[in-house]
């Protein structure tokens, strides 16, 4: 049903409950494809030397990529985000425990089936 919605429409329900997840996904791989087979660079480089505007242009594209790979390993509990002294490695951990026993009771929402 998932893979019919993402066809017929380019997303499905379920991406719907995890937009995060789904475009961490599915936006380092886009990016990627056009800095690897892209043509030409954006109108604001035009000031700049060919060479100047495609490091830039390059830069911006792995940086984009880069992001996007950071997010999908915090998402998979392989980085931990600390904003502040009130989050920690001992309630990411707890937060683990919990999320393993919501995934086990409705593991459709976690994306367990496609």
């Amino acid at each position: 049903m998932f893979c019919y919605q993402r066809i017929t429409r380019g997303w499905a329900d379920r991406d719907v409950w995890g937009i995060h997840s789904h475009l961490s996904k599915i936006i380092p791989e886009m990016v990627q494809r056009l800095r690897d087979v892209g043509h030409g660079l954006p109108t604001w480089t035009e000031k700049k030397t060919d060479e100047q505007a495609q490091k830039e242009w390059l830069d911006i594209l792995n940086s984009i990529i880069l992001t996007f790979k950071v997010a999908q390993r915090i998402e998979q509990n392989f980085w931990y985000y600390q904003e502040s002294k009130k989050y920690s490695i001992k309630k990411a951990k707890k937060w683990e425990k919990v999320s393993e026993k919501i995934r086990a009771r409705s593991p459709e929402l976690w994306g367990q089936y496609d």
